[in-house]
């Protein structure tokens, strides 16, 4: 029961936003009693903690065990990113604002993410990427970290960005065009390898 009250939460507050939500409609929808729901859960609070924080911890694990696994830097930012990207996702719709508002808690480990471990990631995939002669090596440091922070106001972004509202660019065109100003000839031929991939994949 405890994960069809999980499944239902994260469905509906994807749907219409954690402020519209009560746990009476939770558990009409479920067609169970609201005192089912508090045997698994306090109060909205602690449902909103159990859906949004594991998937928070998740994804730093994921992208953690992508950079493990990844065969050299260029393939480990564009996995990491899909990673990410699927987070983001689930938190369209003024879900972001929601938390931010209304569960600071909450909001402040998503904001700890932004700004600790991405901007970690970031340079560890610089000085993988420089180690593996795909990344130049006129790239500082410093550099990296003003890279990140402006990949932080773009998840921002993207997070906040209506679902299904066009726009002039995709994800996968941003990320690539971080890659190629930052790489060698050799992690250009890399890039366009994993484009081909990606393309004869999605035949």
């Amino acid at each position: 029961m405890q994960e069809l009250i999980y499944h239902e939460a994260a469905r509906l507050f994807g749907l219409h936003g954690l402020r519209s939500v009560t746990m009476e409609d939770i558990a009409r929808s479920l067609g169970v009693s609201k005192k089912t729901l508090y045997i698994w859960y306090t109060d909205k609070q602690e449902l909103i903690s159990a859906v949004y924080l594991p998937l928070l911890q998740a994804t730093k694990q994921n992208c953690l065990a992508i950079s493990a696994q990844a065969p050299d830097a260029i393939q480990e930012a564009i996995d990491c990113w899909q990673e990410i990207r699927l987070f983001l996702f689930r938190l369209q719709g003024g879900l972001l604002q929601d938390l931010q508002k209304q569960h600071p808690a909450i909001y402040k480990r998503y904001n700890r993410f932004c700004t600790l471990t991405i901007p970690s990631l970031f340079r560890l995939n610089l000085e993988r990427g420089q180690r593996e002669g795909l990344y130049r090596d006129d790239w500082s440091k410093q550099l990296v970290v003003y890279q990140a922070k402006a990949a932080q106001d773009l998840l921002q972004l993207l997070a906040l960005r209506e679902p299904g509202r066009p726009d002039w660019y995709t994800d996968d065109e941003l990320v690539v065009h971080y890659l190629r100003g930052l790489s060698t000839p050799k992690g250009q031929a890399v890039i366009e390898e994993c484009h081909m991939q990606t393309a004869t994949a999605a035949i």
